[in-house]
């Protein structure tokens, strides 16, 4: 027994370190020096392995008390706490991930290698034109030039607005086009074996990440399937609808409703040689391995038929480093890719302008103020989907872009006034997709705003002059 210089009481030695831990001492400073004495070493000042034996104990008994105590701290409710795992840094957030991926841009002047003469006919072979150019240099500005039939400028200086317009076209001629197959905004890589051969899918890659990075046109149509497979992460079950063959589908799809084995064997000696070209086995030895033999099948089809056109793709968006960061945050990014980011509506279209205004009190104020009543009136018809345009050919119009960008345009987009002092009589609206300024008609009456500005717009298939 030993005597607790706390409590007086006499404890058992082999209870002591768990009494210490829970008896408090007089000067509630149980980690002082003085009071480790007082409680280890006996009063006639004799030794024994007794007391060595009891230091120990209250040695270890109050070593984890401070850490105890110390843990208790750290995540006492008054603190806040932040959860670091093996010293990462937190997540960082899309822009974030995009500005380190602008920053390597070179704003000086555009070498000729990254000129691009395009026809709105043909926007997609004039940019695999470019993009294959030996010379051509991702980081640097592009200068694009649209020439009409008669090989023309059509006067768009490019300071970013013939940049974003081109890209945007790009993007929807390549959704549609060879390359892609599937639903309009689902859409996986369809196999062109010549294309593979020519290392086109490279380029589009290139392509896709130059377009994300210089201008924030993003190419919204992948599937769930691509993105996975580009940013290596598992990709969901394959499913027979997803392959775009109707002879494939129809075989898979007879082998998956057959209702008994001899029914399943008969379906799959038919497809025998499609599974074959799959690297499927065709040995079906019961009903209860169908289903995931039709998925093996569909799977192959879908992924291992397109697998070099796939890291063609991958090894293309390496450009300026976008593969990695897809890799690296493939959560992140994937809005980026995949549809189903929120919808232009007209508080959007409100917010990114803003009015030039004349000064309060002004004649021109006045005409302004009515103007601009006028604009937001037709803003809230054409959101309700009432009119013949759409907040989407609205924003082109003024931009060349169909959506706000991830970074949001590098300037502030702003509305002006067509003053007939100032730019004659015009009764259509202009803009200026470079510095995106939306000009708009002076009209006294609201029905001769809308229609003017809907007139315009839809018959304004080009630039206006900058």
């Amino acid at each position: 027994m030993q005597e607790c210089f706390t409590c007086k009481n006499n404890i058992m030695l082999t209870h002591l370190a768990e009494h210490i831990a829970t008896c408090k001492c007089p000067n509630g400073n149980e980690n002082s020096d003085e009071w480790k004495d007082s409680v280890t070493q006996p009063e006639d000042g004799s030794s024994s392995s007794d007391d060595e034996a009891v230091l120990m104990a209250v040695e270890l008994s109050l070593q984890n008390r401070m850490v105890d105590e110390h843990q208790q701290n750290d995540m006492s409710p008054s603190q806040p706490t932040t959860e670091i795992c093996h010293g990462e840094e937190s997540e960082p957030d899309l822009e974030t991930i995009l500005r380190r991926l602008e920053n390597q841009l070179d704003a000086g002047p555009p070498p000729f290698s990254n000129y691009i003469n395009v026809m709105r006919d043909t926007v997609l072979s004039s940019a695999m034109r470019a993009f294959s150019r030996q010379n051509f240099s991702p980081e640097k500005r592009l200068n694009v030039v649209f020439v009409d039939t008669e090989n023309t400028g059509e006067g768009a200086v490019d300071d970013g607005g013939p940049t974003r317009e081109f890209f945007r076209l790009m993007i929807a001629e390549l959704k549609n086009s060879r390359y892609f197959c599937g639903p309009e905004e689902v859409k996986n890589l369809a196999l062109v074996s010549r294309a593979v051969q020519a290392g086109d899918y490279r380029v589009i890659g290139q392509m896709l990440a130059v377009s994300v990075i210089h201008a924030g046109i993003t190419p919204s149509f992948f599937s769930e399937r691509l993105y996975s497979l580009i940013s290596h992460c598992p990709t969901p079950p394959a499913d027979i609808e997803e392959i775009e063959d109707w002879e494939v589908r129809q075989m898979l799809q007879k082998i998956k409703n057959a209702e008994t084995l001899e029914g399943a064997q008969d379906a799959m000696i038919e497809a025998s040689g499609i599974l074959a070209l799959l690297g499927c086995s065709t040995n079906l030895r019961s009903l209860h391995d169908r289903d995931s033999l039709v998925e093996e099948a569909a799977r192959a089809y879908v992924e291992g038929r397109v697998k070099e056109a796939t890291e063609q793709l991958t090894e293309g968006l390496k450009t300026l480093g976008l593969a990695d960061a897809i890799k690296a945050h493939p959560q992140m990014l994937k809005p980026l890719f995949i549809s189903g980011s929120k919808p232009l509506d007209v508080d959007d279209i409100l917010k990114l302008f803003r009015v030039n205004f004349s000064c309060p009190g002004s004649n021109r104020r006045r005409v302004e103020n009515q103007t601009v009543m006028f604009w937001r009136d037709w803003l809230i018809e054409v959101g309700e989907s009432s009119r013949p345009v759409t907040l989407q050919q609205i924003l082109i119009f003024a931009s060349g872009a169909d959506k706000i960008p991830p970074l949001g345009f590098p300037c502030k987009p702003t509305i002006q006034f067509l003053h007939p002092e100032d730019y004659g009589m015009r009764i259509f609206p202009e803009a200026n997709t470079c510095d995106i300024t939306l000009r708009l008609p002076l009209h006294a009456s609201y029905l001769q705003f809308r229609e003017k500005m809907e007139s315009g717009i839809l018959q304004s298939p080009t630039f206006g002059f900058a």
